[in-house]
């Protein structure tokens, strides 16, 4: 009875959850930065999503940031990153996952889950964690 529902409606209800994910991520990142079989494109994933859910703990405190765009928003420029920097990672898995992107946001609005700014603040809070990574790792 941590949370009164799983939809986490309120900045307080995403505290839990969040410090999991941050404290799963960060083991995920550190325990995989070691293994020379894991490919550098998640190496880089991992970091990502460890600075996201750390940047989302962080803005949580001021505002209700839309964790779904920040996903969406981190996936698509982990896609755009890779597919400027790789020569074989695959352009066609750049367009659906820019589709899934819009697609979240717009769920999200229509749903009414979120403002706007919430929205756009995800998906830029997402995308500058993915650039983070991609430049420390």
């Amino acid at each position: 009875k941590f949370i009164p529902s799983i939809y986490l409606e309120s900045q307080r209800d995403r505290i839990i959850p969040l410090v999991s994910c941050i404290f799963f991520y960060f083991w995920a990142f550190y325990v995989s930065r070691n293994w020379e079989v894991i490919p550098q494109a998640v190496h880089q994933w991992l970091l990502g999503v460890f600075l996201t859910s750390s940047a989302a703990m962080f803005v949580n405190i001021f505002m209700k940031i839309s964790l779904h765009t920040m996903a969406a928003g981190g996936a698509l420029s982990f896609f755009i990153i890779q597919t400027a920097a790789d020569p074989n990672w695959p352009l066609g898995a750049l367009a659906p996952v820019a589709l899934l992107a819009g697609l979240v946001g717009t769920s999200r609005l229509i749903r009414r889950a979120h403002e706007p700014g919430e929205i756009y603040a995800g998906y830029l809070a997402g995308g500058i964690c993915q650039v983070a990574a991609f430049y420390i790792v």
